[in-house]
């Protein structure tokens, strides 16, 4: 819905005009303050959250060959041939 996107970036301030413009547009009855209840929402949802872990880690394997095996045929890679076409 724009209005939330609008909301959201602190384009609109929500009130109480706008709320009872809304209800009407969308045939919603009006608003009862003795059982509203407070959404909460996080003021950003899109951040990455922190790894417990912390960062990954780097691999240290040696003569990695990006998915080639020494001496596997037809790979075209280190050990093996290229295919004839």
């Amino acid at each position: 819905m724009a209005l939330r996107n609008l909301v959201g970036a602190g384009i609109i301030k929500p009130d109480d005009q706008l709320e009872d413009y809304i209800r009407d547009e969308m045939d919603l009855p009006a608003a009862d303050p003795n059982t509203a209840r407070a959404i909460a929402t996080p003021q950003n949802p899109a951040a990455p959250k922190p790894s417990p872990a912390g960062p990954p880690k780097q691999s240290t394997t040696a003569n990695n060959t990006q998915g080639t095996t020494p001496g596997a045929k037809g790979g075209g890679g280190p050990g093996g041939s290229p295919r004839a076409g």
